[in-house]
């Protein structure tokens, strides 16, 4: 029987347990490597879905502060008292909106007061919110005056079973009127008149077509807006519709009227005139002097037509206006 110290091969004590240490050493570090590489394949993973999620929450917040301003245009533009409703500068509270929110605010470029002046633009600002991104678009409103007309603004037109009486210095007519205006004008003035007059007499005279402001009752105030003289020598030989221009330019409140008045300083009648009696005239009232002024007559009226331009307040975006601005 053979002996292991009778055998040709050499005896090199402990190899076979150096190879195995070795052996589980690479499968050790080769494991940890794979692990490792793993721990940062999901950390890029983790941190590119975070990017990619960022990325989205700021898109969508851009989105969101646009349609916070197109919010904001809509309010104002069908609103016309939202200067009231409005702080200076303080943003709305904020509005679930998709997965995110929305809110505004206006800011007074002038003066800082949205209440002073109605003519003053105002800078919107919209917040668009969505996960850790804020978005804030700003946008410029100027506020533009748009004429319409010429149009007829108010009157009493029925010239059917009419009276008629006469001008002179003796004797003043005329008729009280409040234009009918949609809501939103902001400054109306008086184009033009028609009345319904004719000759009388010896058309020597003239008559002085005027506005003026209204006392409290009607009656013709102090102040003279516009005036005409209408000589009688060109009046018809009957009673018609008389057309006489005005060329003011004075910018009335909506919320005022006119005295419109005959009036006369010749002794002989200067014009013969229209007027209707039993009738409903709304705000409206007929004046008569003789000369000094009477009380005024809400069941009578002058036959005449008032042609005017009234001013709407229109809100325009300023060109080139729309930036982003950083979030306060």
């Amino acid at each position: 029987m053979m002996r292991l110290a009778d055998s040709g091969a050499p005896l090199v004590p402990g190899r076979g347990r150096r190879s195995g240490a070795a052996l589980y050493a690479t499968v050790v570090i080769l494991s940890l490597i794979v692990a490792v590489l793993s721990l940062a394949g999901m950390h890029l993973v983790g941190v590119e879905r975070r990017t990619s999620q960022s990325m989205i929450d700021v898109a969508n917040a851009r989105q969101y502060s646009l349609a916070a301003v197109r919010l904001a245009l809509l309010d104002l533009w069908n609103d016309p008292a939202w200067r009231g409703r409005y702080s200076n500068g303080v943003e709305t509270t904020r509005v679930t909106f998709g997965s995110g929110t929305v809110s505004w605010s206006l800011t007074d470029t002038s003066d800082n007061s949205l209440s002073d002046d109605a003519d003053d633009s105002v800078e919107i600002r919209g917040y668009g919110r969505c996960g850790g991104a804020t978005w804030v678009t700003s946008v410029t409103v100027n506020v533009v005056l748009r004429d319409v007309g010429p149009i007829e603004l108010q009157g009493f037109p029925d010239v059917t079973s009419i009276s008629n009486n006469v001008v002179s210095a003796s004797h003043f007519a005329g008729n009280y009127f409040k234009p009918f205006l949609p809501s939103t004008a902001s400054y109306w003035r008086v184009t033009a008149v028609d009345i319904y007059a004719a000759q009388d007499g010896t058309a020597a005279g003239s008559t002085n077509v005027s506005l003026y402001l209204p006392s409290v009752n009607g009656n013709p105030a102090p102040t003279l807006i516009d005036e005409v003289s209408v000589a009688e020598a060109l009046l018809p030989g009957s009673l018609q519709a008389v057309h006489l221009d005005f060329t003011s330019n004075t910018r009335l409140d909506p919320e005022v009227g006119l005295s419109l008045v005959l009036t006369s300083t010749s002794s002989s009648n200067t014009m013969r005139y229209g007027f209707k009696t039993s009738v409903t005239t709304g705000s409206s009232r007929y004046l008569e002097g003789t000369p000094g002024w009477g009380s005024p007559s809400s069941t009578k009226s002058l036959v005449f037509r008032v042609y005017g331009i009234y001013s709407l307040r229109e809100l325009a975006i300023a060109p080139g206006s729309w930036k982003r601005v950083p979030a306060n």
